[in-house]
């Protein structure tokens, strides 16, 4: 059970998808003696991220830094 590479990218770092964060969360649950290799190879996924989704509380969020426009911000008396 192969999962989909993560979509998208948030600071030039991939981040798995909420269904991701559910399914290595629940993995772990069903299956308390499963390391974390073992979720990784069964998802094909790093063992990092897999440890990183175990760690978090909350699932996955995509934040988008501030941006200013210095044009706007330098034209202003």
């Amino acid at each position: 059970m192969k999962i989909d590479p993560p979509d998208f990218i948030a600071g030039g770092f991939w981040v798995i998808s909420m269904e991701d964060w559910i399914t290595i969360r629940n993995l772990k649950k069903r299956n308390p003696n499963m390391g974390t290799k073992a979720i990784a190879n069964k998802l094909g996924l790093s063992r990092n991220t897999v440890k990183k989704a175990l760690r978090s509380e909350n699932p996955p969020a995509y934040k988008k830094k501030a941006y200013t426009n210095l044009e706007l911000v330098s034209s202003q008396p």
